[in-house]
Order: structure tokens, then C-alpha cells, then sequence
């Protein structure tokens, strides 16, 4: 999921359907698309929600295309046939 549409190669917009966080809080769901599109890491149908703070990336889905993923202390780095291809750098939590 996501909550910011620059991070995508093409949205659709949508009006109506939710998603339920873990308070049970509830997000509208306004577009989807694919991220990353000019990359060659593709994470399609990810959900754009109004009410994210921050993109949310499913983790399992990104190893189940073979992606390699290695966190530690300062980013994550995702790995494709042990070439980089994308890097995420931890932000503070405020």
C-alpha cells in the first residue's frame, strides 16, 4: 500500500473499498497501480490509501517473486540476481 502516487508508474483511481489496520482502524482506498515502474523490480496492484502515513511494502510478496531483501540499522536493500536495484533508507519515527 501506498500513500504517495509520484512513487507510482500509473495510477488508477477508485471510489469506495477500505482497508483495516491492525487498531482496526479503516483507510479509503482511492487508486491503485504498480510502483517502481522504471526499475526493473515491478510490485503490481499495490493499493493507494488516503489515510497512510507511510508506503508499506509487503515483504513476503517481494520474496515470493525472488527478490532478495537485507535490512539493517540505517536502509533495506533489495536484490535482484545479486545486482541492486532499489534502496530504501530508514526514516525516524516521529
Amino acid at each position: 500500500m501506498i500513500r504517495d502516487d509520484s512513487l507510482s508508474s500509473s495510477i488508477t483511481k477508485l471510489n469506495g473499498g477500505n482497508v483495516t489496520f491492525g487498531d482496526n482502524s479503516k483507510g479509503k482506498i482511492i487508486g491503485f497501480g504498480n510502483i517502481w515502474g522504471k526499475s526493473s523490480l515491478s510490485n503490481e496492484k499495490q493499493f493507494l490509501v488516503n489515510s497512510l502515513k507511510h508506503n508499506l511494502l509487503i515483504i513476503s510478496q517481494l520474496y515470493d517473486k525472488g527478490y532478495k531483501i537485507i535490512f539493517n540499522y540505517a536502509c533495506c536493500l533489495i536484490l535482484e540476481d545479486d545486482k541492486l536495484i532499489y534502496i530504501g533508507n530508514r526514516k525516524i519515527n516521529a
